[in-house]
């Protein structure tokens, strides 16, 4: 009787994509501002039906009966639970997003929607050329430590973006997320398979890696020697901060080039500020 099958690095590679794809599903469509435009496209789609007078909330439809307690779910709930409707409907608004960003008249996509489509296009279109004999072992292995590097990068680009635009408006900002990506992120770059001056400069930017803690919201000068940073104090120091992003993410890329990370340096540098303000 054959053995277990163990684990090839084109399946681990591909198990990496889909939890990619399953993170920027995640951040795009359990955002506040996204959450009743899922719900409606869940009762449109006939995946979920509406939950009167909860306009955030759904019941999901059969079939089978649900892991779960029984009742109206929010968003988030109901994505854990049914998570194959759960990326069809977040596909499907994705898509009618980007087709309303396109239209005559449409401002331009924010960098997370923008990052987000790029990511996307990149996941799905990419591949995994293998060679023959130890060429091929090699070059899978190198491969799938790109594909690793890849997906912690548009992990924590996405996750710092989020973060950011989360503390522009409000104080207290969660850290939590974006500390496990950049931790993640920190790893990946440690056991990249480079030699030399590569080498050295893996490690030298998985040590130095912006985001390591919380921004704060206070600065000093008020009465009890800090006060709160002000809106367009905390707009500036949040544009700075995208611009350590971009530095980073060009740093990585000159480790190794692969199309995601060129689709995420792509549309990075013509981002314009919020507001619309050139």
């Amino acid at each position: 009787m054959p053995g277990p099958t163990a684990a090839t690095p084109a399946g681990n590679a591909e198990t990496g994509k889909r939890a990619a794809v399953d993170d920027v599903h995640t951040v795009y469509c359990l955002a506040k501002e996204r959450r009743k435009a899922v719900v409606d496209a869940a009762v449109r789609l006939g995946v979920a039906t509406e939950a009167k007078g909860k306009p955030e909330r759904l019941l999901p439809s059969p079939p089978g009966p649900s892991p779960k307690a029984s009742g109206s779910r929010t968003v988030q709930e109901w994505a854990e639970d049914r998570r194959d409707s759960f990326r069809r409907v977040c596909a499907a608004v994705m898509e009618a997003d980007a087709n309303a960003s396109s239209e005559p008249g449409a401002s331009g996509p924010s960098l997370l929607e923008t990052l987000v489509a790029g990511a996307l296009l990149a996941v799905l279109g990419a591949g995994l050329t293998l060679l023959g004999g130890a060429s091929e072992r090699s070059s899978a292995r190198r491969r799938a430590q790109a594909d690793e590097l890849d997906g912690a990068t548009i992990r924590f680009a996405l996750a710092a973006e989020g973060y950011l635009s989360v503390w522009e408006g409000e104080r207290d900002a969660s850290h939590t997320e974006l500390d496990a990506t950049r931790s993640e992120l920190v790893v990946a770059l440690r056991r990249f398979g480079v030699v030399g001056s590569r080498r050295v400069e893996a490690l030298a930017l998985a040590g130095s890696l912006p985001f390591g803690e919380p921004l704060s919201d206070q600065t000093a000068g008020g009465p009890q020697g800090n006060r709160l940073l002000k809106e367009h104090e905390k707009q500036a120091e949040a544009n700075r901060q995208r611009t350590l992003l971009q530095s980073t993410l060009s740093d990585v890329e000159r480790l190794v080039s692969t199309s995601l990370l060129r689709h995420v340096r792509r549309v990075l540098p013509g981002r314009a500020p919020r507001g619309g303000r050139v």
